[in-house]
């Protein structure tokens, strides 16, 4: 009786070379362990705990996502499309541009809930080209949530890469709630999604959590997969979310004093201003170093409420209305002083009779609202792109 021979035999260097390789991995995740608990308990772990890094706040590149809103009756699908840069198409409409602009801002600028040719960066870009028969590329840089101090670093580390001609940024709200809930630009008790400075995610031990090594092999491993989840979780949400336009309910207007002298501020509100004047001021700074023409613009609000909204909520969301106006006031300071071109979407709106139509929340434009300030903006941006070229030749 033939007896089988066990691997053991047939290869006796190939089993004890895996045994002295097991025993040494044993070995070195034991004294990896202790030497971790030593360094650690000394405060001296890096692991993870002493990780950081300045994150780049931008849409995610190469990517196409489905948000939805009901607008007049009517439930809608918006797309949010990014090029290979992060930018929301469309971007690189010509090879050979004659002017490059990038808008940098939050969500007011990224126009989520807005189709995508009518969104105020594309269109803006559209409506230039033909009143000045240049080839106009246009970059919206706008993410949610972006602060002045995000986008500072957006152009800086990668706009700037790309060497547009104009620069125009819109900021107001998100940093008006991120200065009045933490202080400071560089808070280090902020959110971490939100905050300038993070850290790799990792435990009190210096090892990474389990949610973080979750998300990098998802990212690694079904990225795609990943997408067509969300995009299945966005079609169910389409259908058992409702939402509707603010303008299209009841609603009562905000009483906001035409002037707010600084007197009239707390202190806390007086370092929010004066942070904020400091960001503007370094982005006309940061832009001219670069070689690249800034523009300012003032952010619009609908400055309206919910008919419904109790005595409390009134009186919060006017003082926050009445900080907002001020913060719009010092950009058109900080224009002047600099000599910047400021475009003063705030102004605009108010006059505008039919500005009820333009906004979905309090900030945020729907298609009427981004179509509307795209007008305004061609034309100081025309006068802009004139003085830059006149400039240019002399």
């Amino acid at each position: 009786m033939r007896h089988r021979s066990t691997v053991l035999q047939r290869h006796p260097k190939l089993v004890i070379a895996m045994i002295v390789g097991g025993a040494l991995t044993v070995l070195l995740g034991i004294t990896e362990a202790v030497l971790q608990r030593l360094y650690v308990a000394r405060g001296e772990g890096f692991l993870g705990q002493h990780e950081r890094y300045v994150q780049l706040r931008e849409n995610t590149p190469s990517t196409r996502m489905a948000n939805y809103q009901t607008v007049e009756g009517e439930r809608r699908e918006f797309v949010l499309h990014t090029d290979a840069s992060g930018y929301i198409m469309p971007s690189d409409v010509h090879t050979a541009p004659d002017v490059k602009i990038v808008f940098l801002g939050g969500s007011t600028t990224e126009c989520l809930l807005v189709s995508e040719e009518a969104r105020f960066p594309a269109r803006t870009g559209r409506l230039l080209e033909q009143g000045t028969g240049l080839k106009v590329n246009t970059y919206n840089a706008g993410r949610s949530a972006s602060n002045s101090l995000h986008s500072l670093n957006v152009l800086l580390n990668k706009a700037a890469g790309m060497k547009p001609h104009l620069a125009v940024m819109m900021h107001n709200v998100n940093d008006l709630g991120f200065l009045m809930a933490n202080g400071s630009y560089w808070s280090e008790t902020a959110p971490e999604h939100i905050r300038i400075i993070r850290k790799f995610e990792a435990n009190a031990s210096g090892q990474e959590t389990l949610g973080s090594l979750a998300r990098r092999l998802k990212n690694s491993l079904i990225p795609y997969t990943w997408l067509a989840v969300r995009s299945a979780m966005a079609r169910v949400e389409r259908d058992f979310a409702p939402a509707t336009l603010l303008s299209e309910g009841e609603t009562q207007d905000l009483d906001i004093p035409e002037q707010v002298r600084a007197d009239q501020l707390a202190p806390q509100e007086l370092s929010i201003v004066a942070d904020f004047a400091r960001a503007q001021r370094t982005f006309v700074s940061l832009t001219r170093a670069l070689g690249i023409r800034p523009v300012l613009m003032t952010q619009a609000r609908a400055d309206v409420i919910p008919a419904n909204a109790n005595r409390a909520d009134m009186a919060l969301l006017t003082r926050h209305a009445v900080l907002h106006a001020y913060l719009n006031q010092v950009i058109r300071d900080v224009g002047a002083e600099t000599g910047v071109r400021v475009i003063d979407l705030e102004r605009f709106v108010k006059k505008h009779p039919d500005r009820r139509r333009f906004f979905y929340d309090s900030v945020h434009y729907g298609d009427v609202g981004s179509l509307a300030v795209a007008d305004l903006i061609t034309n100081d941006l025309a006068a802009e792109i004139a003085e830059m070229r006149t400039s240019r030749t002399q």
